[in-house]
């Protein structure tokens, strides 16, 4: 059968004018131009988990048949030990075995959604006050986006993450209805404290996963994606950015920016882990 195969590749070659010569001298010139482009890498998209995103359940599905959800809430500011207490005893009640409950934080240098936002109580007309309003944003603008020359002001938008995952049975309607109620028990409690949680979808996760692995101080952000009929770790990433693994860290080639990883102790209650990350300059997490 190979000995066929390869009796009719060479005759459609010399139908289409080229010799096996000129095939094998191809397929080597691709071959070198692939590894040349990818330096031997492969596409980080590979290593995020996120596939789907369902809609009518507002979960997350993952590779090898897990599911989860994400949250947004607002920043936890002068935390006492009641907030603490109260959080403590639900995830003691209620949290399922099995699951994983992360926080993030990102403290991120984007901060124009926040200056849009200051902007609009600047309703005054007097032309003085409209040029001392659009030179102070643009002050904190350049400062958020220069660490070398801003000093103790660093001007950053803190937006905190609630991320859980697990391992349905079978990730059918009756594990994602599962996982649905738990959701809207964590997002009681987390409303009960007064944290505005919001259910996030692809958008979101498309922001956090570009705010953390493209950063670039000085430039507009884009949280678009352009293919939303793609797999979801498709869409996360725009193309051409290339990374590679140095001891000083994870390297973007394309701006020089260093992300290092820190794992810290893992606390464990009824199978519920929490998680450590650092990006250099950039994020943190609680």
């Amino acid at each position: 059968m190979k000995n066929l195969y390869e009796d009719f590749a060479n005759k459609a070659a010399d139908i289409i004018g080229f010799n096996r010569t000129e095939l094998e001298s191809f397929k080597r010139a691709k071959d070198a131009l692939f590894e040349s482009s990818l330096k031997g890498g492969e596409p980080l998209k590979n290593y995020l988990n996120y596939r789907y995103f369902d809609s009518v359940t507002e979960n997350f599905l993952l590779t090898e048949g897990a599911a989860g959800f994400l949250l947004e809430i607002c920043p936890l500011v002068g935390v006492n030990e009641s907030v603490v207490k109260n959080l403590n005893q639900f995830f003691a009640k209620e949290l399922p075995s099995g699951g994983y409950l992360q926080f993030l934080l990102i403290a991120s240098s984007v901060i124009e959604e926040f200056l849009e936002f200051w902007k609009q109580g600047r309703i005054s007309k007097d032309p003085i006050l409209q040029r001392i309003t659009k030179e102070r944003a643009e002050y904190f603008k350049v400062r958020a986006a220069n660490f070398a020359s801003s000093g103790k002001t660093l001007p950053r938008m803190f937006r905190m993450y609630v991320s859980y995952s697990c391992f349905p049975s079978g990730c059918n309607e009756s594990g994602l209805n599962n996982l649905s109620e738990f959701r809207k028990k964590l997002t009681a409690k987390l409303a009960s404290l007064n944290l505005s949680p919001e259910v996030c979808g692809v958008d979101s996760l498309i922001r956090i996963c570009r705010d953390i692995l493209e950063f670039s101080p000085g430039e507009k952000a884009d949280y678009r994606s352009i293919a939303s009929s793609d797999l979801i770790n498709n869409q996360c990433l725009s193309g051409g950015n290339y990374y590679e693994n140095r001891k000083t860290g994870f390297v973007n080639t394309s701006t020089g920016i260093v992300h290092r990883a820190y794992t810290g102790p893992v606390l464990r209650t009824r199978l519920f882990g929490t998680s450590g990350l650092k990006f250099v300059n950039t994020y943190g997490i609680l």
